[in-house]
């Protein structure tokens, strides 16, 4: 799958909010694994994996929840017992709250060992922030993850 839009076109442009796509269950979030989305003014900048599962999709737009309400009691019961992705804006959270209202200046591909586009690095004034696929994980950091190399 190919990314549908450039993360460089972005670069200049003011971070307004950080949200996740996190797993859900009973109330409680994995903070581990999910897409990233970046609110630039409007215009969201949104990360994710694709096939091979260990390649980055760079996307314009967000993430919809198949759950949205109402809710019919099959899904609810589904919830339930196994949990659901949720978008869950994450501003006040480490890394994150360092990267509000910062203008994002640059960004670089990380690669992964196999050769794949399997994330970025984006630094947003003096913060940098990594995003990347590690096994079929969508993982975001502070530091360059290892067996990735930059460019």
């Amino acid at each position: 799958m190919k990314s549908e839009i450039d993360a460089e076109s972005f670069v200049g442009r003011t971070a307004r909010s950080f949200s996740r796509v996190l797993y859900e269950y009973k109330g409680s979030f994995d903070n581990n694994d999910g897409d990233l989305i970046i609110d630039f003014d409007g215009t969201k900048l949104w990360l994710t994996s694709g096939p091979p599962y260990d390649s980055l999709i760079v996307k314009s737009g967000t993430w919809t929840d198949p759950f949205k309400e109402p809710v019919s009691p099959e899904n609810s019961e589904f919830i339930a017992t196994h949990g659901k992705w949720t978008l869950r804006v994450c501003d006040a959270d480490l890394p994150f709250r360092e990267c509000v209202g910062r203008k994002f200046v640059s960004v670089s591909n990380l690669m992964s060992m196999h050769g794949c586009l399997a994330g970025l690095r984006m630094q947003f004034e003096e913060h940098p922030l990594y995003f990347y696929i590690g096994g079929d994980m969508s993982i975001v950091d502070v530091s360059l993850p290892t067996n990735f190399s930059e460019q």
